[in-house]
């Protein structure tokens, strides 16, 4: 057990991190967020690392909470020893939709607007990427907010709108394969099609491909992929064609991680005390929620009086935790029950104690993907 020294880091980190690290962040006292998990390289500072790039990575459906694909993606990656950085540090974001939720761009961009106030990094240098259900939020998110994404890259997806005139102004990569037999092509066909009809297709790669299927996962794990985004800046709309990581797969593992598992990584939970600490924090060139909103839209509420947005809100119920913070605490009952960690528990061992589902204990607490538990943690196990 890593226990006794996840406890010290998790005292220190908001202030310094040492050591690269993942910090979970529950949706239960975020209202109007996703929850997600951060991953920070060895060496950042959330305050002053100011020339940090930020790649969001948006899943697909069956990776939901609750639902329990297999994992894929970048911090995956990173996971099974697969180098996908180079040298090249980045902040990897990824939020965690329920089952059935789909993603929100207003809900996006509320942990955009929470790094922006939390987190030192290069605020020209934010970049999206997704699959399959990921890939539709991927092109609805850099069509809503392009002044913000410096490139994306849309797999196996589509777009939520007949006008999708804001990717024009986004170095954007769409990739699909012609055989996709869960997420048709024509989807993808259609957003290449309403954009030409916005004006100019100059910063769009449209990549057709003769076979892959729906899952084409492997593109996450490409060095490359990551190189060309971060050849994109908001200052320099230019399309990079000197890197085409689609033709030429450039793939590299660390040999001493490859194959052997384990995170290598730190975990960090953060609980109401530590959101406490790094929200008091301003990093430097930050700005404070207060200001973000100024100019964001206003987050949407749960009912029919909010404008529709054309991602996902038309066919999505609202997540069970993200309703006000007082509310839980009164909807209490006698049938709630918590459970307080106890050395040796995993949140598998804990389910399988208490006759609940491991899916289920995730869904009914929030928990990100990379959740891991901590000694004294109280959870909810009905």
């Amino acid at each position: 057990m890593r226990q006794p020294l996840l406890l010290i880091l998790m005292t220190v980190l908001p202030i310094a991190a040492k050591s690269q690290i993942i910090e979970n962040f529950p949706t239960n006292f975020m209202p109007g967020m996703y929850c997600f998990s951060i991953y920070e390289p060895k060496g950042y500072n959330p305050v002053s690392s100011t020339n940090m790039p930020v790649v969001m990575f948006l899943h697909g459906r069956s990776m939901s909470i609750g639902e329990g694909g297999h994992s894929y993606g970048p911090i995956t990656a990173i996971h099974d020893g697969i180098d996908i950085l180079r040298g090249q540090p980045a902040l990897i974001v990824e939020p965690g939709a329920m089952a059935g939720e789909g993603w929100s761009s207003a809900k996006l961009h509320k942990i955009y607007e929470f790094l922006v106030a939390h987190y030192a990094f290069d605020h020209t240098k934010f970049y999206v990427i997704g699959m399959s259900m990921g890939g539709w939020g991927t092109l609805n998110y850099a069509n809503k907010y392009p002044d913000e994404v410096a490139a994306c890259v849309g797999i196996a997806g589509g777009c939520e709108t007949g006008s999708p005139c804001g990717l024009n102004k986004v170095p954007t990569w769409i990739i699909h394969a012609i055989d996709d037999d869960v997420t048709s092509i024509s989807n993808s066909d259609r957003v290449v099609a309403g954009m030409k009809k916005c004006g100019s297709t100059d910063l769009l790669k449209y990549s057709r491909l003769e076979k892959g299927g729906h899952s084409l996962i492997e593109f996450f794990e490409f060095h490359n992929l990551y190189e060309w985004l971060f050849k994109h800046t908001t200052t320099n709309r230019k399309l990079n064609t000197s890197i085409d990581f689609v033709k030429k797969h450039d793939f590299y593992t660390d040999p001493r991680r490859y194959g052997l598992g384990g995170w290598y990584a730190d975990f960090v939970d953060i609980d109401q005390a530590k959101l406490t600490k790094v929200m008091a924090r301003t990093p430097k060139g930050g700005k404070s929620l207060a200001d973000n909103n100024k100019k964001a839209e206003p987050a949407p509420a749960p009912t029919k009086k909010t404008t529709p947005t054309p991602d996902t809100d038309k066919k999505v119920a609202p997540a069970p935790d993200n309703k006000s913070t007082p509310e839980p605490d009164k909807k209490k009952s006698k049938s709630d029950k918590t459970y307080i960690v106890k050395q040796g528990d995993t949140l598998k061992s804990i389910a399988e104690s208490h006759n609940i589902s491991y899916k289920k204990l995730m869904r009914i607490n929030g928990f990100p993907k990379h959740k891991r538990v901590s000694i004294g943690e109280e959870i909810r196990i009905r």
